[in-house]
């Protein structure tokens, strides 16, 4: 075996991991940064949001940074349907400690927010404990009804792919 060839073995397999890396799960995941998200047209509560995602092999989106956000805003804008005006749950809430919104797949605090002036508001603090996209809000964060029934957004990290091969 040459140096060569041993180079460009290095080279396949370091491709190979990056494509394998990049890739999302199934069919409509979205790749975006380091992570793929798939939107669920399918209206359900918080709730049965969360479960459906983990069904997924993930779980409903954070938006950590604004990157982040501006990201998953152009996406909903592109497969937004005129009909929809919550385009979905995204996994923040403050259920716990009201007005304190936590992520609640990591359980780390929401330190950038994106919120529709006024909001969160406390007029129904009792139960607008989730967060929300409303699309005709230019994709603004907005608390939420958990119970009510919203589209949603899934997340996968890629690096939690590799580690499922």
């Amino acid at each position: 075996m040459t140096i060569y060839s041993m180079y460009f073995g290095i080279f396949l397999i370091l491709g190979l991991i990056e494509f394998i890396r990049a890739s999302c799960p199934t069919t409509g995941w979205t790749h975006v940064g380091d992570s793929c998200y798939l939107f669920n047209w399918e209206k359900m509560s918080w709730s049965e949001a969360m479960e459906w995602c983990k069904s997924k092999g993930g779980y409903l989106a954070e938006l950590n940074t604004k990157e982040e956000n501006n990201q998953i805003q152009q996406l909903a804008s592109i497969r937004h349907q005129p009909s929809v005006t919550h385009i979905g749950y995204v996994s923040a809430r403050d259920m716990k400690t009201e007005g304190q919104w936590v992520w609640e797949n990591s359980g780390t605090p929401v330190t950038f927010t994106d919120w529709w002036p006024g909001e969160p508001n406390v007029d129904d603090a009792a139960i607008e404990d989730c967060l929300t996209l409303f699309s005709s809000l230019r994709f603004k964060w907005l608390d939420n009804d958990y119970q009510k029934l919203r589209r949603s957004i899934c997340e996968i990290k890629l690096s939690k792919l590799l580690k499922l091969d």
